[in-house]
Order: structure tokens, then sequence, then C-alpha cells
């Protein structure tokens, strides 16, 4: 169906708006409350997580996903006060955002994040390459407008991931050719990973009635090879540098061993050795386990 307003019906893979309505903004002070509990408890890594953060009081009951734009006042207050909390402001706290609409993100906004959260990785939903499968699925914005999101988001020295879904509703040997085409040109223009999700028909989604994807379905493997090599080669990168991270739990898949993640910004390690959650780690890169996982080498707990 087209909407008189032209506004897209929402992403159809989403079960969000059916599950908890349209945007609500908790009051700031509830949120810096909150994380003095959890700094108090000895959290190393904060994230303010929404479908959009970009929507942080936007208004109520907004339908439209790009219109009004953001509301910097209300985001600036939040982060002030959140920038203001020891260990955040003496850098022991990593203090970040995840999703974002790449048509919200204007050069205000970028100016405005980059000064109260520097080298973030915010992250932009794109899930397909081909404009008539954004519009067919309820996704806003075009390849353009990701692009775009991309090169001013790395203009401001942010790292963006850009997310993928493969095995939608509607994918077509066309539509992965077009992915495949715009995955290349997000990574050229700055975006430090490619995150690929499978497609999965949720409750309360329009597309509750579709199949999962499959991770063998050959339709979409040429989409899940080329995320690999891009997400492998990008890790590259890393080897040589030494970063602070936080232990979190044991390895899984390689005993003796301890997953961290970064205290800032950047992807998942493991080192040897058993460390208890939320240790601090000084560390030292020295190899690439797979696209999603590096080996580092603990310089001094």
């Amino acid at each position: 169906m087209d909407c008189p307003e032209e506004i897209p019906p929402g992403c159809g893979f989403c079960s969000v708006p059916n599950t908890w309505g349209p945007p609500r903004s908790r009051h700031p002070q509830s949120i810096i409350d909150e994380v003095v509990q959890l700094v108090d408890l000895g959290v190393h890594r904060i994230v303010l997580e929404a479908p959009d953060f970009l929507d942080y009081s936007r208004g109520t009951g907004i339908t439209n996903a790009c219109g009004p734009p953001a509301n910097l006042d209300a985001i600036m207050t939040l982060l002030s006060g959140l920038n203001s909390i020891k260990g955040i402001r003496d850098g022991e706290v990593h203090l970040t955002i995840e999703n974002m609409k790449a048509c919200l993100f204007t050069e205000a906004v970028a100016t405005a994040l980059s000064k109260a959260l520097p080298s973030i990785s915010p992250n932009i939903g794109l899930e397909t390459g081909s404009d008539e499968h954004m519009m067919q699925i309820g996704k806003c914005g075009t390849r353009d407008d990701i692009l775009r999101a991309v090169r001013l988001a790395k203009k401001y020295q942010m790292r963006p991931y850009v997310y993928f879904i493969y095995g939608l509703p509607g994918e077509t040997p066309e539509t992965i050719r077009s992915s495949i085409e715009l995955m290349r040109e997000v990574s050229q223009a700055g975006a430090e990973r490619i995150i690929l999700y499978g497609f999965r028909s949720l409750p309360g989604s329009a597309f509750t009635n579709f199949s999962d994807s499959r991770s063998d379905d050959p339709l979409s493997e040429p989409l899940r090879k080329e995320a690999v090599l891009i997400n492998r080669t990008k890790k590259t990168h890393y080897i040589g540098k030494t970063i602070k991270g936080v232990a979190a739990e044991p390895s899984w898949s390689r005993h003796g061993y301890t997953m961290v993640y970064p205290l800032g910004e950047g992807p998942i390690m493991t080192v040897k050795g058993g460390y208890s959650a939320g240790t601090l780690l000084q560390l030292h890169i020295v190899k690439v386990l797979s696209p999603g996982l590096l080996e580092a080498e603990v310089i001094k707990p």
C-alpha cells in the first residue's frame, strides 16, 4: 500500500511497534540515576540503546521516521548529565550509543555527538542495497542516505557499523548484487564493520508468516562471503595496536581463554588465561581469528 504522506509503513521484519507502540522517552534524570547505580556496581561500558537513539524526546506518537528532526537540545542535556558522572568523566567508564537512522543523522547531529561522545561507533540500519527492496520491506531512506551518513560519521572521527539482513522477503539475485555493491561502497566510505543478520520471522511483525532465512541458502551465499571478506580485512588493521579491554567471561570455544570487550570502541578479543568479569586489561593485538574476533596478549592486568 502507498501512504498518502509517502511514509513507509515501518520495517516489516520489526516487532517493536506492535509490541511496544510508538517511541517514548524516559526523563533524563531517571537515566542518569540508573547509570550512576551501574557505575557504582563496577560496570565499565554503558550503551544508550533504542531502535533509534536520535528519536530521544523527538515527540510522542511519531509515525514519520525522518521528521521532525532530532531534538538536539534534549539529547545534549542527557549526554551532558551522563558525562558529568564520575567514572565516565574520568575515562574509566565508556559511554556510547548504538542504533540511529541515516535520515536523522545531519551535520548538526554529527557535530554535537562528536563533542559529547568522541570516537563512537553508531550502528546504521541498511538491511538491503536496493532502493526498491527497501520500499518493499517498509524501510525508510535510500542508498544515498546511508552513504551520506557513513561519510559524515567518518568526517567526525566516528567508526560506524552498517547493518544488512540476508534472507529477507523479496530477496532476489538483483537485490543481492545491489547489497554487495553497496556493502563495498560503505566499507570504502568509512564503515568500520558490516553486521550481517539472517532474517527471522518475529511474532507481531508484518512478516510473521514468512520463512526464516537459512545459512546454507545459495541465493544469499555471495552476500555472506562478502561480509566475511570485508570484516576480516578490516580486522587486520588492529594487529600491533595496544588497547584497553574489559574481561567478560570464559571463552566457549577456546579452552583456557577469556573473552574481552574493548573499553572503548572496537572488536571483541580473546586472551589466554582466566580473568574475572570486569577486570580492566591492557592488551596488545596479535592475530585475527575470525571476521569478528581478535586474539590479544595481556600487557598488564
